[in-house]
């Protein structure tokens, strides 16, 4: 089973925690008795996800959508369509697609799941990009998700973020396991 990570600091992310907890609950399925009711890890992993781009702020492609793009292991694709329709901020709701040539300049976020391909890196141009179990392309990730100690924690690369226009809000910082780039 992964935990995910007790350091949160700040009324926000204690918040956080309540919330990630309630929709890992959401998008588990019902188990049989014989079976755990613990949340499989690609499900906690799209409920972070779904909390880290709350505490982060970037220029939006369009004002009603974030669209969310996912490149690699299917099941992590899986996990992370079932934020498909759910609410962000206001009025403004998640998209979630596959990450492909057609679509990727179209992309808010791209989330790069386990097994996705080196040269998916030519087609993310100055977007905010969220590393969860990526095999390839952290450095150009703004947050790389990874489970340390059977714990899910995530790292911040400043550098990145600055680059592509992405701010995060002070208590996913303090939260961060580490955070590279900072000045």
């Amino acid at each position: 089973m992964i935990r995910i990570r007790q350091q949160f600091h700040g009324l926000g992310f204690a918040r956080s925690l309540r919330a990630i907890t309630a929709l890992a609950c959401l998008f588990t399925p019902l188990y049989s008795h014989a079976d755990s009711p613990v949340a499989d890890e690609y499900t906690l992993r799209s409920a972070v996800v779904y909390r880290l781009i709350q505490f982060s702020q970037w220029p939006l492609k369009e004002e009603r959508y974030v669209t969310l793009c996912t490149a690699g292991e299917a099941r992590s694709g899986l996990a992370l369509k079932a934020l498909d329709g759910a609410p962000f901020q206001g009025d403004t709701s998640i998209s979630v697609q596959e990450l492909n040539h057609d679509a990727s300049s179209n992309c808010d976020v791209v989330v790069l799941g386990p097994n996705e391909k080196p040269e998916i890196a030519e087609l993310i141009h100055n977007q905010f990009v969220i590393c969860s179990g990526c095999s390839h392309n952290r450095d150009i990730a703004a947050i790389d998700l990874f489970v340390h100690e059977n714990r899910l924690s995530y790292s911040v690369n400043q550098s990145v973020a600055v680059t592509n226009g992405v701010n995060f809000k002070t208590s996913l910082l303090r939260s961060a396991s580490h955070i590279e780039g900072l000045e």
